[in-house]
């Protein structure tokens, strides 16, 4: 029997904050996994996109859920956390989007099918549009 498994990443230990002004919303927003489901079962739109890391200094964070925010969410219930981080003009493959926190104006977070999470459309390039990729439906 198989089982699949999420290594646990360093990158939590590499978590920088910032004194600036930050793009981050910090209003609440109502979030399905049920879609990511979708996106790893191979049910959604399958617009796989090659997208530069941008707007950031140090890294961007790749989250379970499309938020910030450290809260429990979906059935099972899972706490959202980093599962990784990315570094400026890194590049990376994004299938899909969810609408959620609201970062640099953008609500939009892209979804990258190789490590199971979500970074703010506002840190990704003009090849990440909605259009692009496509929204992480069935």
């Amino acid at each position: 029997m198989k089982f699949l498994t999420f290594p646990l990443l360093p990158a939590l230990l590499a978590l920088t904050t910032t004194t600036t002004a930050s793009p981050i919303d910090t209003g609440g927003a109502t979030i399905s996994r049920t879609d990511v489901a979708a996106a790893i079962g191979g049910l959604s739109p399958r617009n796989t996109r090659t997208c530069t890391i941008v707007n950031v200094a140090t890294t961007v964070d790749c989250w379970y859920w499309p938020t910030h925010k450290k809260e429990t969410q979906g059935s099972p219930p899972v706490k959202n956390h980093v599962v990784t981080s990315f570094k400026p003009n890194s590049k990376h493959e994004f299938v899909c989007y969810l609408p959620g926190q609201k970062v640099g104006g953008i609500t939009s977070w892209d979804y990258s099918n190789k490590y199971g999470c979500f970074v703010p459309g506002y840190y990704t390039d003009a090849k990440c549009t909605h259009q692009a990729l496509g929204m992480c439906w069935t």
